[in-house]
């Protein structure tokens, strides 16, 4: 039986998804290509991410009820569709490794320093694959559980940061090179919107699929205006300079927190919310690996694979990418995010359309 969930649920789902990552990186990638500017990058990538959470949305009811993988196969045929379905899982096999590296190499940085990144991408790993055995429902229950500590979170961080705030650091506005925005807009648009792709793995889990599009919109889009928000702080608080240099800007807005002395130095509030976001986004996008793993092997359960590919998946987040991060996120890793998040679905849609079309001619 097909585990459902809620269209809330959806929309949780689509929040932890668009915030995990991004919230922590988002600011110091704006800060370098638009520096002052940067908020406006954000919101470009969030006018353009509009568009693409259509396009997802449109896809899934173009499935009528079945999974992204069988529309596939059904719209390519067999073969050429469990070639791009393997295209597909390699591309959220990668997004997995490089979401449990960054956040294993975060909390060895600035949590349990000190701490050997294997240990902690072991525990994070261990315990997403009890979760991702527990199914999709699990999953987004417990992310409904935290995520009103998770919006808490994100409003004290932001409240309590304030009395901080120096409005000339974004002064002068719409200085920047429009081409650089725009750039730096894409590059945005890839960590952030094109990412969920991944999501079209699930769409057929929820419930009421007709009104997807609203909660998918409403999820996306309010964690874009909280990325938006949170990179507006960082340049106002830390400065252009500052937030471009620092790898976590984030962390260290909490680190300037500081009301009578009493309030200071809570960026563990920050850490908590990049922590869970991330440890969700990397839940779903394991299971939608196995989904698809499951469609083109014919296999009646996905949870046997699931330790198999979790020794892979350690394998590569401990020795495969470590030393090749920066390079590839800000040079490789965008067009593939491109290839996946956009021409293959448009491509899909494309062939949908076609075959319907030619379906119809065909009985006349």
């Amino acid at each position: 039986m097909i585990e459902k969930i809620s269209l809330k649920q959806f929309a949780i789902l689509s929040f932890m998804n668009i915030i995990g990552t991004s919230i922590i990186f988002i600011p110091t990638v704006a800060a370098n290509f638009g520096k002052q500017d940067a908020w406006i990058i954000v919101l470009i990538a969030t006018v353009i991410g509009f568009f693409v959470i259509s396009l997802y949305s449109v896809l899934s009811l173009k499935s009528n009820g079945k999974s992204f993988f069988e529309l596939l196969n059904r719209t390519c045929g067999k073969w050429f569709g469990s070639i791009i379905i393997i295209i597909f899982i390699s591309y959220i096999f990668l997004n997995i490794i490089a979401n449990l590296w960054t956040i294993s190499q975060f909390i060895a940085a600035q949590i349990l320093v000190g701490t050997p990144s294997g240990v902690i991408i072991f525990i994070i790993l261990f315990t997403t694959v009890i979760a991702v055995r527990s199914g999709l429902e699990v999953i987004t229950r417990t992310m409904e559980v935290f995520f009103p500590f998770i919006v808490l979170s994100l409003v004290l961080l932001c409240v309590f940061v304030l009395p901080e705030i120096k409005a000339e650091n974004i002064f002068p506005v719409f200085q920047t090179d429009k081409s650089k925005l725009f750039i730096g807009g894409i590059s945005i648009l890839s960590f952030t919107f094109l990412e969920l792709v991944i999501l079209l793995g699930v769409m057929d889990q929820v419930n009421h699929t007709e009104k997807i599009k609203k909660y998918f919109l409403i999820g996306t889009l309010s964690g874009s205006l909280i990325i938006m928000i949170v990179t507006l702080l960082c340049i106002m608080v830390l400065g252009v300079d500052a937030t471009s240099d620092y790898t976590y800007p984030i962390y260290v807005l909490g680190q300037k927190i500081n009301i009578a002395t009493i309030i200071q130095r809570i960026e563990g509030i920050a850490a908590f919310i990049w922590f869970f976001t991330n440890f969700f986004k990397i839940c779903t996008s394991y299971y939608v690996l196995l989904r698809g793993m499951q469609h083109v092997l014919k296999m009646k359960d996905y949870k046997v694979w699931t330790i198999p590919v979790a020794y892979l998946i350690f394998s590569g987040a401990y020795n495969g990418y470590r030393n090749a991060y920066f390079d590839f996120d800000h040079t490789t890793y965008v067009p593939i995010t491109i290839i996946a998040g956009v021409i293959l679905p448009i491509l899909i849609l494309l062939a949908t359309i076609i075959k319907k079309n030619n379906g119809q001619s065909n009985k006349t």
